[in-house]
């Protein structure tokens, strides 16, 4: 292996690194639009956790964070 070979291979862990956290920030938001989307249709507070559940989204642990995760 020689020098090119291990410049290029730490650029591309940086390139994928940067790929991997824009596509954790993409399903986070939509993970938040989509619970934002079952609370608004359920019909108390019991349905709208249980809904959630169901299908695998946990409500934010404050009102900034829509990264909780399971």
């Amino acid at each position: 292996m020689d020098q090119s070979s291990g410049v290029r291979t730490r650029h591309e862990q940086g390139r994928f690194a940067r790929a991997k956290a824009e596509a954790n920030g993409v399903e986070s938001r939509q993970r938040a639009r989509a619970a934002v989307t079952v609370a608004s249709h359920a019909s108390d507070v019991h349905d709208c956790a249980e809904l959630l559940s169901m299908l695998g989204l946990h409500p934010a642990r404050t009102p900034g964070d829509v990264s909780a995760s399971a």
